[in-house]
């Protein structure tokens, strides 16, 4: 196994759950649209996900539950978690198994394998649905130790109907169960840090049963928990400010000055574009991203030609709408973005030049503050030479921009990417695969995050003591 650099951070991860999206509508319209050999069988899992949804509690529950649990005098906080743990799992492989059974979803997840087989051929292994299929789908994503026991894709990557499942098992659960699961995965491998981004889909999708700011205070409560092995991002969604007199912005403002966010979450595949939707929301991101820019405060965005809300939505964060945006903003004012996926890793043909040309918008001096994320990249994973198509597309950019490699981070997009089969494995295969590259692995892996996110800033580093209580020790 490929040994991380030491003290790695992931800058792009989710720990949402259900309850703080419209999980069935995300499910059928963004990832049944970038999915298109599943899409049948996800479009046919939506009314599975509604049936379900109410097994996700939501922010406020959570936070009454962690808050008892950290408050007991009996010394069984631990196990008070531990059995809600349990229970939860087993309340969700019951329910997705029945309702998958009695819609006659089996009868899809197995058009799905047929489907999977024609495209791979040897490649991949088929199962059909039965009695156990869902429980030993949740069993094995909680049991770190056992990888690969269920993948069926050998030498590629790509989702399966399992990894469906798993995502849709991941959104049920509470948040903290969502973090242990991923940091019992990772943390052993060498990843020290996580940076966990909320999203808002409302107004795009039906509105959200948690509310942002029951989010945000949830968020922060497991970030402290975690001793700031989890670092979060606030979601910022300019509709919300249209339609609610300026409330996503305030909360935005609330949550980094007073909760120990560390950065700003937009998702432009919502149906907007950093900058020229229009002039209500240039205004509104415009104002936003001057006050990220000001505090040293990095906005992360999906830039990538996928999970939009349709096909014409994908598009939404091209390169020229972050030209756009860095051309709106105030001369020695540089903005400060974290660009997620980076464009995206030329998988399945995708023929655009995304990463290429962020390279060129680095590469000047409005771009000095934008930096990009390798989240998603499963097409590295594969890579036993420099001549795979996404270290191609590391290497263009490269040419454009020697100086390139200061600006990418490593990012998972984590649980996005547990549809993936062999997910467990994404860091080091990763790591392995920039062995082939001209990027220095040290700074993909940690000191660009600490760049990017201001972490070596004197105020900023005093904002999380003043929430944690003392500085995470991954950064001292």
């Amino acid at each position: 196994m490929e040994v991380l650099p030491a003290r790695a951070i992931d800058v792009h991860a989710h720990f949402f759950n259900a309850s703080d999206i419209d999980a069935a509508g995300y499910l059928a319209h963004s990832v049944g649209h970038s999915t298109l050999e599943l899409q049948g069988f996800i479009i046919a899992m939506e009314p599975v996900v509604r049936a379900v949804t109410e097994i996700a509690s939501s922010a406020k529950e959570e936070y009454e539950l962690l808050i008892d649990a950290n408050t007991r005098t009996d010394g069984r906080s631990m196990k008070s978690l531990e059995n809600r743990m349990t229970q939860q799992r087993q309340r969700i492989e019951k329910r997705l198994q029945e309702e998958i059974v009695s819609r006659g979803v089996d009868i899809e997840y197995d058009k799905a394998q047929v489907s999977l087989e024609r495209k791979w051929g040897a490649r991949f292994i088929p199962r059909r649905f039965n009695s156990t299929t869902v429980h030993k789908i949740v069993d094995e994503m909680h049991s770190p130790g056992v990888r690969g026991g269920r993948d069926q894709l050998r030498g590629v990557s790509g989702s399966t109907p399992d990894g469906i499942i798993r995502f849709v098992a991941c959104m049920l659960q509470d948040r903290w169960m969502n973090l242990d699961l991923y940091r019992r995965t990772w943390e052993p491998m060498g990843i020290a840090a996580a940076f966990g981004a909320m999203v808002n889909f409302d107004y795009r999708y039906c509105a959200s049963r948690s509310t942002p700011h029951d989010q945000m205070l949830l968020m922060a409560l497991i970030s402290k928990m975690s001793g700031g092995y989890m670092l979060p991002l606030i979601a910022y969604n300019p509709m919300t400010d249209l339609k609610e007199s300026g409330a996503s912005l305030a909360l935005v403002q609330e949550a980094v000055n007073h909760h120990g966010f560390i950065g700003v979450k937009i998702y432009p595949p919502m149906g907007f574009q950093p900058y020229g939707s229009g002039a209500e929301l240039d205004r509104l991101l415009l104002k936003m991203f001057k006050w990220c820019a000001e505090q040293k405060v990095p906005v992360m965005a999906h830039a990538n030609r996928s999970m939009g809300y349709d096909n014409e939505a994908d598009n939404a964060s091209s390169p020229a709408g972050w030209q756009a945006l860095a051309d709106a903003m105030a001369p020695g004012l540089p903005m400060r973005v974290n660009l997620g996926h980076l464009g995206g890793d030329g998988s399945e043909g995708d023929p655009t030049s995304w990463t290429r040309d962020f390279a060129q918008l680095m590469s000047q001096p409005k771009g000095t503050n934008t930096y990009g994320d390798l989240g998603y990249w499963t097409g590295l994973r594969a890579c036993i030479d420099a001549t795979c198509e996404p270290l191609e597309r590391i290497k263009d950019a490269l040419n454009v921009f020697p100086d390139f490699g200061r600006h990418v981070m490593y990012g998972s997009d984590w649980f996005m990417m547990i549809k993936e089969d062999g997910w467990q494995d994404y860091p080091t295969e990763l790591a392995r695969a920039l062995a082939f590259s001209n990027l220095d692995r040290q700074a993909v892996f940690r000191t660009n995050a600490i760049e990017c996110f201001g972490l070596n800033d004197k105020t900023r580093l005093n904002n999380l003591i003043e929430h944690l209580g003392k500085l995470p020790s991954w950064l001292t």
